[in-house]
């Protein structure tokens, strides 16, 4: 029934849309349309119910039924690839949407088989230990605060931040980095977004009034104003959007589920965020000028070589189809040469500060610039930010061959991730870890490597460290574990 449906919305949207745009009056659509089709079906199926709120799939299918369909659609009908040279882009984008079908299918094949039974009959619960964990959140939300501290010290406060802000929008975003020299203290700081909100539902956990729909709201109010006032100073969206995902997330898991009006709410009030966010991000103090004044946004977009902000952030920030469907013609003409897996190890070594490690290898910025510009033209000065996904390092280090298959891992992450919901009894402490498990799926799709390393280091560091020195690990009998958890089902 859900795969009925689903083929009736896309085949409607893609209708309308070619009777709108005759330009896509061009067999691209059907294997777009066909990946609609594929991802679609998550989302009737938790429109029905029939998943959690905060199922991975659920997720994934929003973004993923954008990404590889919608986005691809319109910047099409567009015309809209800012950046990149001229090709037959409804001729390569086809190909590039038969070979995301078949990633796409792989995904959805690993993410729904079925589990096997539990091994035994007795489960492990980590329980909280009060003492250990209170010792233990002291001391992370400590060195995460002084963290804080320290970034805005250095600029003087807000003020001082907007206005570094101010200078690389002048200077461009590879000349001028206003926060060189900070990555372990910039990590630790972002984490308080995190591990603030997360502390007080912990510390607050045995009071009833926790439940209520007031406190829930309070709750969101106190996220949403840690993340808007640290992560957001330093002009990152996604880590104002990731804080305040896991910690609603966090507060589903570990003390009730969340109502959907909740969140349809809350993603309005995120779009609005993201639109504050990114005029800051562009121009700093002048750029939050932009979001009422037209003129000021022109100047903006003509500075970044951008037409219009609106396509730009749904079909960059969103999707990869155009830079993906650019190394596919790139691959398939012979002209790139595969990195073997260079780009994750650097990825892996990102992590280490410059200071310990000076002889840090260049992350796939290395290949997307020569892959755009030719062999030779990458440097610390002219290197390209523009993310490729899983697909695109895939492909940069592998090939078309290969690169498809990649998408099992995100359909296991996925799978597992869904495990973790269904299996891990109420109180359990490692269910602080679904909610930034939850958005895993979605980040392996559309960021690169080093992006993931930093997401993975900044979100899971001290929420996994909370778990493993603030838990009291208990083996609960058989007559103490629900019957329904001793079998995974595919859609809990």
């Amino acid at each position: 029934m859900y795969t009925i449906i689903s083929s009736l919305i896309c085949t409607c949207i893609t209708g309308l849309l070619v009777l709108q745009h005759p330009e896509l009056l061009h067999w691209f659509v059907v294997p777009l349309t066909m990946c609609g089709i594929l991802i679609g079906r998550d989302l009737v199926r938790w429109a029905y119910g029939q998943m959690d709120p905060f199922d991975p799939a659920a997720l994934a299918g929003l973004l993923f039924f954008n990404g590889f369909y919608i986005a691809p659609m319109m910047q099409i009908a567009w015309n809209f690839f800012p950046g990149l040279p001229s090709l037959d882009w409804p001729h390569w984008f086809g190909i590039w949407g038969i070979i995301s079908f078949f990633g796409l299918a792989v995904y959805v094949f690993v993410r729904d088989t079925k589990y096997l039974p539990i091994k035994g009959r007795s489960v492990y619960v980590w329980a909280i230990d009060n003492t250990a964990l209170t010792i233990t959140a002291v001391i992370f939300l400590t060195i995460s605060a002084a963290s804080v501290v320290l970034v805005f010290a250095r600029f003087g406060g807000l003020s001082g931040i907007a206005a570094a802000y101010d200078m690389r929008a002048e200077m461009g975003r590879n000349s001028y980095d206003p926060f060189e020299g900070l990555g372990v203290i910039l990590l630790f700081a972002n984490a308080f977004t995190v591990l603030f909100p997360i502390c007080l539902l912990l510390f607050l956990r045995k009071y009833k009034a926790i439940r209520s729909n007031g406190f829930f709201i309070l709750y969101c109010m106190v996220t949403i104003t840690v993340a808007a006032v640290v992560a957001g100073a330093f002009g990152s969206r996604a880590r104002v959007i990731y804080p305040i995902f896991i910690c609603v997330a966090t507060y589903h898991f570990m003390v009730r589920p969340v109502a959907r009006k909740w969140l349809l709410i809350g993603a309005s009030c995120v779009m609005l965020l993201m639109n504050v966010y990114y005029w800051y991000k562009q121009g700093g103090l002048a750029g939050l000028n932009a979001i009422f004044d037209e003129s000021a946004q022109q100047e903006i977009l003509a500075r970044k070589h951008v037409d219009d902000e609106i396509r730009f952030t749904m079909t960059r920030d969103f999707s990869r189809a155009d830079m993906q469907a650019f190394l596919i013609s790139k691959e398939l003409g012979g002209d790139l040469e595969h990195a073997w897996g260079r780009t994750y190890m650097a990825a892996v070594l990102a992590v280490i500060p410059r200071s310990v490690f000076p002889a840090r290898p260049p992350t796939a910025a290395k290949e997307k610039t020569e892959a755009l510009y030719g062999a030779g033209s990458y440097s610390e000065e002219r290197m390209t930010n523009v993310l490729v996904g899983l697909l695109g390092e895939g492909i940069l280090n592998f090939g078309l061959a290969l690169a498809p298959l990649l998408y099992a891992g995100v359909g296991y992450v996925a799978r597992f991730v869904r495990m973790l919901q269904w299996r891990l009894m109420p109180g359990d402490l490692r269910r602080l870890l679904i909610a930034p498990a939850c958005i895993l799926p979605t980040t392996f799709t559309f960021a690169d490597s080093n992006v993931i390393a930093t997401f993975i280091m900044t979100y899971f560091l001290f929420p996994t460290l909370l778990v493993v020195f603030g838990r009291r690990r208990m083996k609960l009998s058989p007559r103490q574990v629900p019957v329904g958890r001793l079998h995974q089902a595919s859609a809990p």
